[in-house]
């Protein structure tokens, strides 16, 4: 693994072999870090190369193709009064809310290199991230067809990509530890899998009542996913020169 702040990124031809590079880019703003993803989408199946970009969020709501606003129990004058935004977004799964302590996973990855479909590619980031969970002493219950991953005291993952130019987008959000007052306004998953528990999500601090380090969780999830992609051997960067950081 090669660890580096990376500001010049080296001028790259096709290779023969799928490299992976994880950037850890802090808090980015969320229509920055859209931005972003949609250029290495462009880029991705020309290169060959899947880079899995991870961050936090200020606060805000989106909404996939499965959610709608019957999801979300606050007025737009309440929403207002929180300043919460609300995104309708393309990537499958339903309503999701966003905010510091929630680790926000988007795999941007060349689907025809691998051979995958947007079904596969969201099947094993559940995978990876659900193992990494399992690691750590959280035992879980991984569903892709329900677009998230369940604990003991409800949803701790949701989940949901689309792809552009062959490439995937968005992804997966893992609550760490996020304030989980405007939470329980939400729902993200009408119809979970059997035996999991419905209503608003909830996150590793209270599967256990432990204190979680994000930069624990993070560098655990990095470790599964890139197996998940087939690479033992992948660059990490903090930032990434597109976002100027």
């Amino acid at each position: 693994m090669l660890s580096m702040d990376l500001h010049d990124e080296p001028v790259l031809t096709r290779p023969t072999e799928t490299t992976v590079a994880f950037h850890l880019l802090g808090t980015p703003g969320y229509r920055a870090c859209r931005e972003l993803e949609r250029e290495l989408a462009e880029q991705a199946s020309l290169l060959g190369r899947a880079t899995i970009l991870l961050c936090e969020h200020a606060p805000l709501i989106t909404v996939g193709r499965q959610g709608s606003w019957g999801d979300i129990g606050l007025t737009v004058a309440e929403l207002q009064r929180r300043n919460l935004a609300v995104q309708w977004v393309s990537r499958g799964g339903g309503s999701v809310l966003h905010g510091p302590g929630q680790l926000a996973v988007y795999p941007v990855v060349p689907l025809d290199w691998f051979g995958w479909s947007e079904e596969e590619l969201e099947s094993r980031l559940l995978k990876g991230i659900a193992t990494a969970l399992e690691q750590m002493g959280f035992p879980c219950q991984a569903s892709a067809g329900h677009h998230g991953i369940w604990g003991r005291s409800g949803q701790l993952v949701a989940s949901g990509v689309d792809s552009l130019e062959r490439a995937s987008r968005f992804g997966a959000y893992l609550n760490v530890h996020p304030r989980m007052k405007d939470g329980r306004y939400l729902e993200t998953t009408r119809r979970p899998p059997p035996g999991a528990r419905s209503g608003a999500m909830s996150c590793l601090l209270a599967e256990q009542q432990r204190p979680v380090k994000m930069s624990t969780v993070r560098s655990v999830v990095i470790e599964h996913l890139a197996r998940q992609l087939g690479s033992d051997d992948y660059h990490l960067y903090t930032g990434h020169p597109h976002l100027g950081i």
